[in-house]
């Protein structure tokens, strides 16, 4: 699946750098997801935080 079309970066590839210890900068710094249109970032986070199975927090929710 497909999580930046802009530069063809797939769930796949960002799990595989997660897995071998990158960050999401490092990810962003190998792949270039998010540094185009940036619409993939909060999607690139979240694959990067499940695949480490940590806690994912959405920087883009507002306290009600």
């Amino acid at each position: 699946m497909y999580i930046c079309l802009c530069y063809g970066v797939t769930r796949d590839d960002i799990q595989q750098s997660t897995l071998r210890g990158a960050s999401v900068e490092e990810i962003q710094d190998k792949f270039k997801a998010g540094k185009c249109c940036g619409c993939c970032m909060d999607e690139v986070k979240s694959v990067h935080c499940h695949t480490k199975n940590t806690m994912c927090v959405n920087k883009l929710q507002k306290a009600a």
